[in-house]
């Protein structure tokens, strides 16, 4: 054996990285609340063997659900606020989440222009100011039913229009969801 295949065993026996425990500290980023405490139940014991964490995307009537499981479940559950940035209160969403202790935004998703575009500042600057995560829908977007028009538009969802927000708001954090397909 030469030197480059002791050194290749030596890493695959001595570090954990390339073990089970890899697995240890698990974080599902993308986490639909689906209005069932229960389910936030099943998935903190789901997650426990991993030691795992879940951002749970929230709307805001159900902050007290998610509140309770993030209490019973502390190392378990971070909360993201779903919002609209359309919606004329976005800004006090952003706000309201925020104080409930809330880590961050999302998924953003279904936005009637470019998620860069310059109307969304005030929402970006805010969750800028708190620290926050932002996780944005990027790339396809499912068609529940096709028989209902709706303004969505994969195209406003770029994942290159993060570029921008991301050099506008350099403390933000940023989640591109779904890598930006098809666009990877």
């Amino acid at each position: 054996m030469h030197t480059g295949h002791i050194i290749l065993v030596s890493i695959l026996t001595c570090c954990p990285v390339f073990s089970q425990s890899a697995l240890r500290g698990l974080v599902d980023a993308h986490v639909h609340y689906n209005s069932d405490p229960a389910f936030l139940d099943k998935m903190a014991e789901r997650l426990d063997p991993f030691d795992g964490t879940a951002l749970v995307l929230t709307q805001p009537k159900d902050i007290p659900d998610v509140l309770a499981a993030i209490k019973k479940h502390p190392k378990r559950f971070v909360g993201l606020g779903s919002i609209r940035l359309d919606d004329p209160q976005a800004v006090s969403l952003v706000d309201k989440f925020h104080d409930a202790g809330f880590r961050g935004l999302g998924e953003l998703t279904g936005p009637l222009k470019n998620y860069d575009d310059k109307s969304y500042t005030a929402i970006y600057e805010r969750a800028e100011k708190y620290g926050m995560i932002i996780l944005f829908h990027t790339g396809i977007v499912m068609r529940p039913n096709p028989e209902t028009p709706t303004d969505v538009s994969v195209d406003r969802m770029r994942v290159t229009t993060l570029d921008n927000i991301a050099r506008r708001f350099p403390k933000l954090t940023l989640i591109a969801a779904h890598l930006g397909n098809p666009d990877y």
